[in-house]
C-alpha cells in the first residue's frame, strides 16, 4: 500500500541495502547461465563469473560505492560468493542432462509473461498470483524449476513448511507450468 498507492519510499541512506547483495548474486547467476556454452572448465566458470560481476559493479548504481572505504572489501566477498555459486551451476550442468530453457520466466500479469497467472480460491475471494521464475531447465519431458536463494535453501522446501502455508514459492511456480501445456 505504502509503495504502490501512496508512492512513499524510504530515504536513501547512501549505503547498499542488504537485499541488493542478493540481487547482485541473482543477476550474475542469470547472466552466467546465458554464457554456459562458452565455459569449458571450472577455471573458465570462475573467470566468466568474475567478469560478469566486474561489469555489474561498474554500473552507476554500484560503482558509486567503490569510493567508500569498506565497499571494495564487501564487493570482493560478494564476488567470491558469485564465483563459487557460478562454479556450482557449471558443475551441475556438466553432470546433468538438463539444459536451461528460460531465465526470468514471467507468469501472470507481468509484461512478456509466457505463463498464465496462478488462480487461488481463498476465504477472502479469488486471488491471482504473478511472478518471475529465476530459471527453468528441461530434460526430455521433465522440467526443473530453480529459484536462486541467498538464505538457507533447505528450509525453503520442507514438507512441513508447505503444509503450514509457508515457503510456497516453488510449489506455486510448478503450478504455473501445470496450468497449461507451455512451450518456452
Amino acid at each position: 500500500f505504502v509503495d504502490f498507492n501512496l508512492k512513499l519510499k524510504e530515504d536513501e541512506t547512501g549505503e547498499v541495502e542488504v537485499f541488493e547483495f542478493g540481487n547482485m548474486l541473482h543477476t550474475v547467476l542469470e547472466l552466467f547461465v546465458k554464457k554456459l556454452s562458452l565455459i569449458d572448465s571450472e577455471e573458465s566458470a570462475k573467470e566468466i563469473a568474475g567478469q560478469i560481476f566486474d561489469q555489474l559493479i561498474s554500473k552507476p548504481e554500484y560503482s558509486r560505492y567503490l569510493n567508500k572505504s569498506n565497499y571494495p572489501y564487501i564487493f570482493s566477498l560478494v564476488k567470491k560468493e558469485a564465483e563459487k555459486r557460478c562454479k556450482t551451476v557449471y558443475l551441475e550442468f556438466l553432470n546433468s542432462k538438463y539444459k536451461p530453457i528460460g531465465e526470468e520466466v514471467a507468469f501472470g500479469s507481468i509484461p512478456g509473461a509466457k505463463l498464465d497467472a496462478i488462480m487461488l480460491k481463498t476465504d477472502y475471494g479469488d486471488k491471482t498470483i504473478s511472478g518471475k521464475i529465476d530459471r527453468v531447465d528441461r530434460w526430455e519431458d521433465y522440467l526443473r524449476i530453480i529459484d536462486y536463494k541467498t538464505g538457507n535453501p533447505h528450509k525453503k522446501i520442507e514438507d512441513e513448511s508447505l503444509y503450514a502455508g509457508l515457503n510456497l514459492q516453488l510449489y506455486l511456480y510448478a503450478n504455473a507450468f501445470l496450468s497449461k501445456d507451455t512451450k518456452l
